[in-house]
């Protein structure tokens, strides 16, 4: 878990990186495009270098990860933005100059934009599945195993809550969408 979860800040870092990059050259980006592209990054990256140096100190793994599972809904701001950063970065990559920055800046890193921005959205998912074979193979007796139980179902309804959240968001833009084609106004 401690791997992991170095590799997945090193590449919110890098993400973290690149907003900076963008906010700071002569591209001459507009705050909100560029907040439209990293969303709430900066603080997941925070939040994880936080977990990780508690579990770095853990002798229960489960347990560090209880006291903050909540905060995974952190992940839900996240995802809100997530299709509206994917069509700006789309859109952007049209643009020769911008082309050029991300070659630049991630050329060295062998990795892409839309692909680190991808990596927050399969997170909650990751420590569910990761948790979830942890358990399956540690027996009912175990010191940790109520911890562990009880993290798997605390991170399934935080998983459950971000994708029932993500359907109601769709279901209202195309409820807009179809409102404005028939003459309405949106709200």
């Amino acid at each position: 878990m401690i791997e992991s979860e170095g590799e997945y800040i090193k590449n919110l870092t890098i993400l973290n990186e690149m907003k900076e990059y963008l906010e700071h050259d002569s591209l001459d980006l507009e705050k909100e495009v560029v907040t439209n592209i990293f969303g709430n990054s900066s603080v997941l990256c925070e939040f994880h270098t936080k977990i990780l140096q508690e579990i770095k100190d853990s002798e229960n793994v489960p347990a560090t990860f209880l006291q903050y599972v909540t905060f995974f809904k952190l992940y839900n701001e996240y995802m809100a933005q997530y299709d509206q950063s994917l069509e700006t970065i789309l859109q952007l990559e049209e643009n020769d100059v911008f082309q050029s920055y991300l070659d630049l800046f991630f050329g060295k890193y062998k990795k892409t934009l839309r692909s680190l921005i991808l990596f927050p959205v399969k997170r909650v998912h990751q420590y569910q599945v990761s948790f979830e074979s942890h358990k399956a193979h540690t027996k009912r007796n175990h010191p940790n195993y109520a911890t562990l139980d009880e993290l798997c179902m605390k991170i399934e309804e935080v998983a459950r809550h971000i994708t029932e959240s993500q359907k109601n968001r769709r279901k209202y833009v195309k409820t807009q969408i179809n409102s404005t084609a028939v003459g309405g106004q949106i709200d």
